[in-house]
């Protein structure tokens, strides 16, 4: 078409064209009909060459193979196999990044610090978006992993690349390569940005407990909550009646929406929550024993189940057993001509199979669970070991390493939650 548009164009400029290969000449009458042929030979061929490249492509992926894009991509570089391998120094700013994150900072205050310290790109410049950053928390390169054909071209003669939505079939490749992230940390990262991403705004017109806008300032603005309604305190300037300014922390809801919505939600004045808070920390801090051998028993507790003493791998060993006897019975089958004989081994067969693939399904999800149970004790226990005890005044970085959530009930009734699940109450008086 594109042949043809600019063709009659010319020609209606005066302009004729000669195709010496062809032996076609514009300014003949019968010329436009053999061009028209021979651009959608033309045409047809450049799409079969693009089909070939496409289904090359498409091999090479389902194969695992694709290019590593190392000059858009910070962390990597060729290895003398020429298979990915760690930049040393382009890995501690990945490091930087998703560890920065975790701790609570925001994209945007990554970007600040990586610019000030002068930390290239990946693109090589000294300046940062949050796209970048964004991107790069999302990247499952960063753990070994390559998902491939996230983009495909939708048409080969304008050659758009559109993003896939599941239009052509991707493959994801795990241990490609060397991970730069632990798998733990990076599936962290997600659930951190799912969390910040899934917060909302508090409706008026409902009076809903919705979560306020990410904010990474106050260690207490994530994690002090109203045990009323369940939403986030807010930090606020209070005017008294001397015309002093106090800080202090209210219940959002209440801010936005009044007592109609959250009534007996106390208001804490900032210096006496930090001491509580502080003092909490000391009190647990004293007392490391006592506190791991009550984490220990709360999560013994958790550990129990009925069926435990079942073995998994007796399951999958009579499962395997069950599917050799329905085989042999098919052959007996197939000799006899007659399944009628066989059909109450079958049901009988069946039916047991069934039973032992629920009970594994079960014990294989205890066994989850059971990991995750263990896994919160060591992380309570390691918070409580590696914190230092030396501490003089609020730090809102200690607050984020080993507080979970600090929920109010009353200002007689706080519960203070640390990471791992563990809790205690304190007394904003106390």
């Amino acid at each position: 078409m594109d042949c043809i548009k600019y063709i009659r164009l010319l020609k209606g400029l005066g302009v004729a064209i000669e195709f010496e290969k062809e032996g076609l000449n514009t300014g003949e009458l019968s010329s436009e009909i053999f061009l028209t042929w021979f651009s959608a030979f033309a045409q047809a061929e450049s799409e079969s060459l693009s089909q070939n490249i496409t289904m090359g492509k498409r091999r090479l992926i389902q194969a695992g193979k694709a290019a590593f894009p190392y000059h858009s991509f910070l962390g990597y570089r060729p290895g003398p196999d020429g298979r990915p391998e760690i930049d040393p120094e382009q890995a501690k700013t990945v490091k930087r990044i998703f560890y920065g994150y975790l701790a609570g900072k925001t994209p945007s205050q990554l970007k600040a610090e990586l610019e000030q310290d002068h930390v290239p790109s990946p693109a090589g410049k000294t300046e940062w978006s949050r796209a970048t950053i964004q991107n790069m928390l999302h990247n499952e390169k960063y753990v070994g992993d390559l998902l491939l054909q996230k983009t495909y071209t939708a048409d080969f003669l304008t050659k758009t690349v559109k993003k896939n939505h599941g239009e052509v079939e991707q493959c994801y490749v795990r241990n490609n390569h060397p991970a730069i992230i632990p798998r733990d940390i990076f599936q962290a990262v997600q659930l951190e940005m799912a969390r910040r991403g899934s917060k909302t705004k508090i409706n008026p017109n409902k009076g809903i407990s919705g979560r306020s806008k990410y904010s990474s300032k106050f260690a207490l603005t994530e994690r002090l909550i109203c045990g009323e309604c369940g939403c986030m305190y807010r930090r606020v300037l209070y005017t008294n009646r001397d015309g002093s300014k106090t800080r202090v922390w209210r219940c959002s809801n209440r801010l936005e929406n009044g007592k109609k919505f959250c009534k007996n939600t106390p208001t804490l004045k900032e210096p006496d929550l930090q001491k509580a808070l502080m003092k909490c920390i000391a009190a647990l801090l004293d007392n490391k024993e006592s506190v791991k051998e009550e984490v220990m028993q709360t999560e013994e507790n958790i550990l129990r189940y009925e069926g435990a003493t079942q073995d998994p791998h007796q399951l999958i060993d009579r499962i395997q057993e069950i599917d050799r006897q329905t085989s042999n019975l098919l052959l007996l089958v197939a000799h006899s001509g007659d399944a009628s004989i066989y059909e109450g081994k079958f049901k009988a067969l069946k039916e047991e199979k069934q039973a032992l693939q629920t009970e594994l399904e079960r014990l294989q999800r205890t066994s989850q669970m059971d990991a995750e149970a263990q896994n919160r004790i060591q992380k309570v226990w390691d918070c409580i070991q590696n914190t230092p005890t030396d501490f003089t005044q609020y730090d809102d970085d200690l607050v984020r390493r080993i507080v979970e959530q600090v929920i109010v009930y009353s200002k007689e009734r706080v519960m203070v939650k640390f990471v791992g699940g563990y809790g205690v109450i304190m007394s904003m008086g106390s």
